[in-house]
């Protein structure tokens, strides 16, 4: 496996592991810091921009994703 795909896969399991322990003000965040760089800013959405968790998202043509 090369580098990059390691990274991104130890980033997506640090990730999983910080939602599982309760995520933003309960949860330890430095292992998904480890992966980032120190000038990263991150934002998190109030809420996600499609409903559900099964199937694809709208088609690149839709209106969503035009904007």
């Amino acid at each position: 496996m090369n580098d990059s795909l390691r990274t991104l896969k130890d980033f997506f399991a640090a990730e999983a592991a910080y939602v599982t322990a309760g995520g933003p003000g309960k949860a330890d965040f430095s292992g998904m810091a480890a992966h980032l760089h120190p000038d990263v800013v991150m934002y998190q959405a109030e809420r996600a921009c499609r409903t559900g968790v099964n199937g694809p998202g709208p088609p690149a043509s839709s209106p969503s994703w035009r904007r």
